[in-house]
């Protein structure tokens, strides 16, 4: 229901996307998550100032060590965060992981 999930962000303060890495990527159900429920005109674009000043934290659980999250042989999570990171900036959120 995109209508009661826009009406649960809209009261809260901060938001947590919690979820486990897979792949290097979020979860294509969280993606979807945030496909339907960041719309434009309520999330971004004309009108779309439901978030703005909102905090967003990042919290991310991993299968591998920390060596597999490293510059290096494997990207580092400021490589990983960064569609995340621009997704909440484009929405008027602050970033906080």
């Amino acid at each position: 229901d995109i209508a009661a999930e826009q009406e649960a962000l809209s009261r809260a303060d901060l938001i947590v996307w919690q979820h486990p890495m897979q792949w290097y990527s979020i979860p294509p159900l969280l993606k979807l998550w945030i496909d339907k429920v960041f719309s434009h005109g309520w999330a971004y674009g004309h009108g779309g100032t439901a978030l703005h000043g909102k905090h967003l934290l990042w919290a991310v659980t991993t299968g591998g060590g920390e060596s597999h999250f490293e510059i290096g042989a494997h990207p580092g999570f400021d490589v990983l965060s960064q569609p995340l990171q621009a997704t909440a900036i484009y929405c008027g959120l602050n970033w906080l992981a």
